[in-house]
């Protein structure tokens, strides 16, 4: 007699070589009920629409000893193998029995005449079996299903059922967790109320509202930076450059950010300015700077150190900044302006040439009631509305009407001729200073027409500047200047990223032009090559150069035109 294990691998062999890569089914093994040994001298039984072509599920004479059992019922008495401890074999149905014979006794798929025999599990019906996995063997590349929502085209491959492409739940709401539960498919559970869902935004009934969006109060820029202060809580975010963690989002990687970020630990602030590298606000709880601190710049303690990615206290009173390239200063409510960092061209206004000075005050001839700082120099406006300015003069920056190498300023000096004064405001190299009458005068470098008045690529002694009148604010920034005047928004300068008038198509303008398409702007910030405006309604806008992601938008592309920062 031949084992029936010998003689189940020559038909499944048989089998799988008569139909390569065919998506038929091999029968399995235990659909053969009986073998008779060479002599056996009698008829093998072999159910009809397993293998054979008997009737179906008759009963089979074999050795004499084994009857074939009923359908759906398992053989127990296998006495023709003649094996100790063989299992019982169950028939499986093929296509010409009326019903599957029923769940094997040794292993396999389960078996099925209809889906419904399967239920919601093991699987599908196919080949008269339930399966969660590709059995039959069918055909590489046919579709099947692995029983998990969360996976969509799935396809056999080498007898198993492989999970195709895991499902993406993202309802695009910030306020809900997305996942993929593997019986039901995606699930969208709503965040607790008041969870962060964005930068200084939380969610309310299921929206994410707050951030920039919802309206800022205070706005700053430097070279390829911005920060501003949400209406809503005070919470300082900033964008732009990060090479030494100025964004104060508590990383330096020399990266950037395209979109705001939260300065982490900070709430409550009232203002915010920045230089190239370094940024400080004003806050309930005092000031608070981040970034580049090579210079003591960050902290003000005069211990220059690594670089500031998150704000550190720095225990000076302010209420209001003015931060330079590698210097800070800040006014207190009594007039009294202090300075911190680098002072290698007199920009500290202390009376040397200090690098790494700790905090201390200018040396001012009376109370101050504003300041601002360029790169390497400052200037203030006097209680009595003259304006006193220190540091480097290589572009005429003092107002004195001279410069050159070795007229920089270490203690503060008259600007000259220039009286009535209400606000200074500093670029790269240049100042202008708005007028009681609502006039403007400017001075220092003018090569870009920051100054607004044509003439010499050098302006060393202030002069105003003569269709400008109405003016009630004023920013300047690397190479260019912007005011408003009778609810005008007016700029002038370096327009090489269309930075001071978007509509233009000059890359320098040299005097005042009407900035089309705003109304009710209330407050200027200007970068490098780069322009903020905030209206009264708390909104931001932003155009000009962008390589470093310092509009805001998402990306690092230029603007053209004026854009919505959200």
């Amino acid at each position: 007699m031949v084992p029936r294990s010998s003689l189940r691998g020559v038909l499944a062999v048989l089998t799988a070589a008569a139909l390569p890569g065919c998506p038929q089914a091999v029968p399995p093994a235990d659909s053969f009920a009986t073998a008779s040994a060479a002599g056996d001298g009698s008829a093998t039984g072999v159910h009809a629409g397993d293998a054979g072509t008997a009737s179906a599920d008759a009963p089979v004479q074999s050795d004499g000893a084994d009857v074939d059992a009923p359908l759906g019922a398992p053989d127990t008495d296998d006495s023709d193998v003649g094996t100790p401890g063989d299992a019982a074999i169950t028939d499986v149905a093929g296509p010409g029995d009326a019903k599957p014979d029923g769940p094997a006794k040794d292993g396999g798929p389960v078996p099925c005449a209809t889906a419904a025999d399967c239920g919601p599990a093991p699987g599908p019906c196919q080949g008269w079996q339930c399966v969660t996995f590709c059995y039959p063997l069918l055909q590489n590349a046919v579709a099947c299903d692995d029983g998990n929502a969360c996976t969509t085209g799935d396809v056999c491959l080498a007898g198993a059922c492989q999970a195709g492409k895991t499902t993406a739940c993202d309802d695009g709401n910030a306020c809900t967790d997305d996942s993929c539960l593997p019986a039901k498919g995606c699930a969208f559970k709503p965040k607790v109320e008041g969870a962060a869902c964005g930068p200084a935004k939380q969610c309310s009934k299921g929206v994410c509202t707050g951030g920039i969006a919802a309206g800022v109060s205070h706005i700053a820029a430097a070279t390829y930076l911005s920060c501003a202060i949400a209406s809503a809580g005070g919470q300082v975010l900033c964008w732009g450059d990060d090479e030494v963690g100025q964004v104060g989002a508590g990383s330096k990687d020399g990266k950037w950010f395209t979109t705001p970020q939260v300065v982490g630990g900070l709430a409550g602030a009232t203002q915010v300015d920045c230089g190239e590298f370094h940024c400080c606000a004003s806050t309930a709880k005092g000031l608070f700077c981040w970034g580049d601190n090579q210079f003591a710049q960050v902290t003000g303690d005069g211990v220059a150190g690594k670089s500031q990615p998150s704000p550190v206290q720095v225990l000076v009173p302010a209420v209001q900044l003015a931060i330079g390239q590698y210097h800070s200063c800040a006014r207190d409510t009594g007039g009294t302006v202090s300075c911190w960092g680098l002072g290698s061209s007199g920009q500290l206004g202390s009376g040397g040439n200090p690098v790494g000075q700790a905090a201390a005050p200018v040396q001012l001839a009376q109370k101050a009631k504003d300041v601002d700082c360029g790169r390497t120099f400052c200037c203030a406006v006097h209680n009595d509305d003259t304006v006193a300015c220190w540091g480097i003069n290589a572009a005429g920056q003092m107002g004195i009407g001279m410069t050159g190498p070795g007229s920089e300023k270490v203690v503060p000096v008259l600007a000259k001729g220039v009286t009535g004064a209400k606000q200074v405001a500093a670029g790269g190299e240049h100042v202008c200073v708005l007028l009681e009458t609502g006039g403007v005068m400017c001075w220092g470098a003018a090569g870009y027409g920051q100054t607004g008045v044509p003439g010499p690529s050098v302006q060393a002694s202030p002069t105003k500047i003569g269709n400008l009148v109405g003016v009630t604010h004023l920013a300047a920034g690397g190479d260019h200047t912007c005011a408003l005047a009778g609810g005008k928004l007016l700029c002038w300068g370096d327009n090489h990223k269309l930075q001071a008038v978007p509509a233009s198509k000059s890359v320098m303008v040299t005097a005042p032009v009407e900035v089309q398409g705003l109304a009710d702007v209330v407050q200027l910030a200007l970068g490098g090559q780069h322009t903020l405006a905030r209206t009264a309604a708390g909104k931001l806008f932003a155009w000009g150069g962008n390589n470093l992601g310092q509009l805001g938008d998402g990306t690092t592309k230029d603007a053209k035109a004026i854009l919505l920062v959200q």
